[in-house]
């Protein structure tokens, strides 16, 4: 939390990934369509692992972050957890997808 309000005070917008579980794989496509209807959200990306969606959300401030991920993502059934990555840098940024 205090990362965040660190992070709302010194910057124009918070992008942070997160992940998260649903268990059944049968409401996975209904949960991942709800998310990407979030305002924001600029991808939502069905994955293995741990979480069943990554998500990456671009936030004005940590309210609203806080907003998406208590209200708006956790109230959705079916959503089991939410676990949020807020980024403190970008390495490295690459789309070479279909690439050869």
């Amino acid at each position: 939390e205090e990362v965040l309000r660190r992070a709302a005070s010194e910057c124009d917008a918070i992008v942070t990934s997160g992940g998260v579980s649903m268990g059944d794989y049968d409401v996975v496509k209904a949960v991942l369509s709800r998310i990407a209807d979030i305002p924001g959200v600029i991808y939502v990306v069905f994955t293995s692992g741990s979480f069943d969606l990554l998500v990456e959300v671009l936030c004005e401030d940590s309210s609203r972050l806080l907003e998406v991920i208590d209200d708006e993502v956790r109230s959705i059934a079916d959503v089991r957890s939410v676990e949020s990555f807020t980024y403190f840098g970008i390495h490295t940024h690459r789309f070479v997808w279909g690439a050869r």
